[in-house]
């Protein structure tokens, strides 16, 4: 197999047509030189050069041999700046892992800010249900993802925000309200004002459900649930045309632009109604500056609506 100190000399010979001139550009020894073209010959089986000729050409097997050879070092040379590239840390590839939930609302103020960043990274997005997140992290599957609730002893977690969460209230109870106004600076509410109104909840495996159901069990109340379903977008297009309450993240209300239509949303009086947000990745992550980047942009997504 050549070398790479053999290819230049191959090329070099190739470009000056001889062999002096040659040895002079590669600061070697024509002898040394002439016995370096001679050895690749030999392994090869095949003449390289035509010796006969003024300058030296390239026999056709030369010529093909040494396209081979610059498309090989033309290999080499990429990937040895890619690899520089790497420890510097300016390419590489992340796999992040959302719901999509946390997708469909952020991702527009994540993603183009981290390839301003990084314009040669390969991030990758994974969207899958919440309680298959950091299963995926534990398994290899995404690199970083995330969650809400710590699921998973074998990972780290890193609190990124806390999230508020709001009761979507339909027309029909909201129309006579006193003092009721569209957004979310309405008073805070009691669930026993609202306990025998029908209820759009996600499904159980949820992270809003398990919210949901401690929200009931504070405040000692059953609900009358009427539908149940894997998305929040569409508990929350249910409740605002009439159909009951459900439960909404910050996010859905900011970055869904639910604020500016509308909506009716109140605050919850008898529990506490957030949740935190975490970026979970696996304990040997190596932590890069680019992967940091990323957390940190993810928080202040979260933190800017």
């Amino acid at each position: 197999m050549i070398n790479e100190r053999q290819m230049e000399a191959l090329m070099t010979v190739a470009r000056e047509g001889n062999i002096t001139r040659a040895a002079k550009k590669l600061y070697i020894s024509q002898p040394a030189l002439s016995q370096m073209i001679l050895g690749i010959e030999r392994e090869l089986g095949s003449a390289l050069f035509d010796r006969s000729s003024i300058p030296l050409r390239l026999t056709y097997a030369g010529e093909k041999y040494l396209a081979a050879c610059m498309q090989i070092h033309s290999i080499y040379e990429s990937v040895t700046q890619q690899i520089t590239e790497i420890q510097d840390g300016s390419i590489g590839r992340i796999t992040l892992g959302m719901s999509l939930h946390m997708s469909i609302f952020m991702t527009h103020k994540i993603l183009p800010r981290f390839f301003t960043m990084y314009p040669k990274f390969d991030l990758k997005l994974v969207e899958s249900a919440p309680h298959n997140l950091a299963e995926m992290v534990l398994a290899g599957q995404v690199d970083l993802a995330v969650v809400y609730l710590p699921q998973i002893s074998g990972l780290s977690y890193e609190p990124i925000a806390k999230e508020q969460i709001y009761l979507a209230a339909p027309p029909f109870f909201y129309r006579n309200l006193p003092g009721c106004s569209t957004g979310v600076s309405n008073r805070a509410l009691h669930m026993r004002e609202v306990y025998d109104a029908p209820f759009i909840l996600l499904k159980r495996g949820h992270g809003m459900r398990t919210l949901a159901e401690k929200i009931f069990s504070d405040s000692h109340c059953i609900p009358r649930t009427l539908l149940e379903t894997d998305s929040i977008e569409v508990a929350h297009r249910l409740a605002k045309e009439n159909l009951g309450f459900t439960f909404v993240p910050s996010t859905a209300i900011y970055y869904g632009n639910y604020v500016n239509t509308n909506g009716v949303y109140f605050p919850i009086a008898d529990s506490i109604s957030e949740r935190e947000l975490f970026v979970c990745f696996r304990k040997d992550t190596y932590r890069t500056h680019a992967l940091d980047a990323l957390i940190e942009i993810i928080a202040d997504a979260v933190r800017a609506e």
